[in-house]
């Protein structure tokens, strides 16, 4: 509803749920403020803000105060200024004037306002208290507690937005001081380190800092997943110093949110580890070339491949991480150049098997708008560890959440940092998320006249029949009155957003539970309500690769990812060339893949560290970072989003677009000019689309066993590890100094029943590999499961899985393993 006011005598409408602050801002009147975010519910700890109210004896915070009909307000009376003045000087009262050494200095909020105010001198003096406190939640972060101005924005940001209540304000008056209070429950995000507007909170990673005069600062699009956040990286002589959000908190999809990885994992990319200059593999040993004998060498290596077996027999796998113009000139390269259809990205890995559902959803395209989840009734998350795959879009929820006061629904084998927000957690056993989406179908929509009528129901409904309540409460162990809840929230609800994780795709039993989702979703519009859908993606192109494989021409209908390598064992590809990949981290089955990359005749490995992959390697072409060069994404709500070079490519390295430009030419390859930007792409991939999926998909689904003895399901989440971070040892400094090793977490119960004591080893033993570990005891997990959680380190759990590939998406099956267990 519209509400008429007056401010400093001017006319304003707005509506009647804003605060005259908000009324103010939107006019173009300033009021000065210190604790108040855009972001956060209003403080009102500073009272910077204060304005005075036409029949009101005193003045009122601006930021709490809400407007209403015929209100009359000043901004800047005389008793106004004065009060604010004092405030400031009491803010002041212990703030060191340490400005010429703090990080702060020069974007400082309260050094503007003490220069605004035209304060030169402190008039107030109080005893120091003592700021003998723990250490800060993350060692990423510095605390610097006698700058704090107590004005909450941190503890704020940590409980509405990450929903985690790591911090919060100890003592009171004077002595009060932010405290670590949960620490571990922090995330390592830095959201608080965001939003201080001070120096209180500072980053303690970067060794090299600089005033805002002496470093460049670039916007660009983070490249650690497919949420596409804008963000800020500080620049000084040309290396990576830090990265900020502060000018871009009105940017969608983010607004100034960022996880660990895409605040902390900068650095990796001026690693003392990065190769910057060409080798050639001279026996057992590398030798350094320039650029013209290192494409020599590959023309010569693929000539020969060429004449010898036949463009069929080269394969070529390539990065999601890169930009859409590069994917397009990759794909157009083998295509177009060598003539193979042998060439795949990584996005099969986690975004292939959403692929057909997005069809029958939304007609072909990508995921719905993040937006979508303020505008839900209930918002159902599954698919793992939404906060450790894409914690931005676990952010969005947890503000939708707050803001319209939805519903959050978490189907998961076990407890995530989502569940602490969510209105019901449905934590079933590993391999029953089958039963549980079909339980909703059945007992929240079956008897929907609507649905009854949707092509498919029928065949739909017997597959739903046996899943009652009782039976689904039974098989997946969950509590039968948090289900009837869920039950009445999809029965009664209009519209319902999805968000699902890569990890349900990466399950056995050809992705049968993410089809069941799918049905849940398609049973919800059939029978009249609103849904959508967003897929996380653990590479920040995705959306690109899928788009860049359809549109560019050429020979299509070639081996997938993984199909490449069972077709190196077979004999079938003798030359194989990997773009920014690395096979041996990413895939299951490790020792299959390492005796496939020892058959190949030639193996070209086009990046940015000798990985493992690359160790094996015939020919070794240094690329670069996302940060050093320009381009665009593709992000998962399939909006296009600017990458802009931050700093000049290290060495002697130079962009995969540019190396296999230059290759093209020197073998004289007619590589046609298409679609060359994400733009282009999204316009052909539309051109392209086939009639929808109708009806319902068909899932066969096989009940996992839960057994009474030494075994238990193991569950690896976040196991898209970005092979950049280094494998060996860490090449990002984030990681060296969280020092978070891989985490097994096992129930107390299951610890008890097979006789491990607290920090005792065990052996993991499935396939006939093994992997010791100490399990850590945790109640957030069902009995009967192992959950691994990686910490930004490469586990080594892909040898425990054997090699094998969905029948339909053709993607790695790595969700879920039984594993046997014995003690050390």
């Amino acid at each position: 509803m519209a509400v008429h006011l007056t401010i400093n005598g001017k006319e304003i409408e707005t509506e009647d749920r804003k605060t005259i602050l908000e009324a103010a801002q939107e006019n173009g009147i300033y009021i000065p403020t210190l604790c108040y975010h855009s972001h956060l519910r209003p403080i009102g700890s500073c009272r910077l803000c204060i304005v005075d109210i036409e029949g009101s004896d005193v003045p009122k915070a601006a930021c709490t105060t809400r407007v209403s009909e015929g209100m009359k307000v000043h901004t800047n009376s005389g008793r106004v200024r004065k009060m604010r003045q004092q405030a400031m000087e009491l803010i002041l009262m212990h703030h060191p004037l340490d400005c010429p050494i703090c990080d702060k200095g020069g974007e400082c909020q309260l050094q503007d306002l003490s220069y605004e105010f035209g304060i030169k001198e402190q008039p107030f003096h109080a005893k120091k208290p003592d700021f003998d406190i723990a250490p800060f939640c993350t060692p990423l972060i510095r605390q610097w507690p006698e700058r704090c101005v107590v004005c909450l924005r941190c503890v704020s940001v940590c409980k509405e937005v990450v929903g985690n209540s790591a911090i919060t304000l100890k003592g009171e008056g004077y002595d009060a001081v932010i405290y670590p209070s949960s620490p571990e429950n922090c995330l390592s995000c830095g959201e608080c380190l965001s939003v201080c507007p001070v120096g209180a909170l500072t980053e303690a990673l970067s060794p090299v800092r600089g005033r805002v005069w002496q470093i460049e600062r670039t916007q660009t699009t983070c490249g650690q997943c497919g949420v596409g956040c804008q963000m800020e990286v500080s620049t000084y002589e040309d290396r990576p110093i830090n990265v900020k959000t502060d000018d871009v908190t009105d940017d969608a999809p983010n607004f100034g949110s960022l996880c660990a990885r895409g605040r902390f994992f900068y650095d990796y990319m001026i690693h003392e580890s990065r190769v910057t200059q060409p080798r050639v593999r001279k026996g057992e040993e590398w030798a350094s070339t320039d650029w013209e004998g290192a494409y020599e060498e590959a023309i010569n290596r693929l000539r020969e491949t060429l004449e010898k077996h036949g463009p069929e027999s080269i394969g070529m796998i390539v990065s999601s991480r890169l930009p859409s113009e590069e994917l397009a000139r990759l794909y157009a390269f083998a295509r177009q150049g060598l003539k193979t259809p042998h060439v795949d990205a990584s996005h099969r890995l986690d975004l292939a098997p959403q692929i057909e559902i997005l069809k029958a959803l939304n007609g072909g395209g990508t995921g719905d708008p993040l937006n979508v989840l303020e505008k839900s009734d209930v918002v159902i998350v599954a698919g793992g560890n939404i906060d450790l795959n894409a914690q931005v879009v676990a952010n969005r929820v947890r503000v939708a959440r707050r803001d319209v006061r939805n519903k959050v629904i978490v189907v998961n084998p076990f407890k995530t940092p989502l569940d602490r927000t969510a209105d019901i957690s449905l934590t079933c056993n590993a391999g029953t998320e089958t039963p549980v989406f079909y339980g909703l179908i059945k007992e929240a929509l079956s008897e929907n006249p609507d649905l009854q009528k949707a092509e498919g129901w029928e065949g739909l409904s017997s597959e739903v029949a046996d899943y009652a309540a009782e039976a689904v409460c039974e098989a997946a162990q969950i509590d039968a009155k948090l289900f009837k809840k869920a039950v009445d929230l999809v029965k009664d609800k209009g519209s319902i957003a999805f968000v699902v994780g890569a990890d349900l795709g990466r399950m056995p039993e050809g992705n049968g539970a993410l089809r069941a989702l799918a049905n849940l979703a398609l049973a919800c519009r059939a029978a009249g309500k609103t849904v959508s859908w967003i897929p996380t993606t653990g590479y920040a192109n995705a959306w690109g690769s899928l788009m860049a494989a359809a549109a560019i021409e050429g020979p299509k209908d070639g081996l997938t990812y993984g199909e490449m390598i069972q077709a190196i064992d077979t004999g079938k590809l003798k030359a194989l060339i990997v773009v920014e990949e690395d096979p041996l981290s990413s895939l299951p089955g490790t020792s299959t893949v390492e005796a496939a990359l020892k058959k190949l005749d030639f193996l070209m490995v086009v990046d940015l560290f000798e990985t493992p992959t690359a160790k094996r390697a015939h020919l070794f072409l240094p690329s670069t970072s996302f940060m050093e060069k320009s381009g665009t994404f593709i992000n998962m709500e399939g909006q296009v989003k600017r990458v802009t070079e931050v700093f000049p490519p290290m060495g002697d390295s130079r962009s995969a677009a540019r190396i296999f430009e230059d290759i093209a030419a020197k073998m004289k390859l007619s590589v046609e000019s298409g679609p060359n930007d994400s733009a282009a792409l999204i316009e052909a991939f539309n051109e392209r689309q086939e009639t929808p999926v109708q009806g319902f998909f068909p899932v066969a689904y096989q009940p996992t066993r839960m057994e009474e003895n030494s075994h238990l399901f193991l569950i690896p989440t976040d196991t898209l590890y970005n092979h950049h971070y280094g494998i060996d040892e860490p090449h990002a400094g984030a990681i060296r100094k969280l020092n978070k090793s891989p985490e097994y977490l096992m129930n107390p119960n299951d610890a008890s029943r097979l006789g491990i004591e607290e920090g005792a080893s065990v052996t993991l033993s499935a396939n006939g590999a093994e992997l010791t570990v100490t399990p850590v005891f945790s109640e957030d997990v069902k009995e009967g499961h192992l959950i691994l959680i990686g910490h930004y380190h490469d586990t080594g759990v892909q040898r425990l899985f054997q090699f094998s590939l969905d029948k339909e998406s053709k993607t790695p099956v790595m969700g879920l393993i039984r594993v046997n267990l014995k003690k050390d």
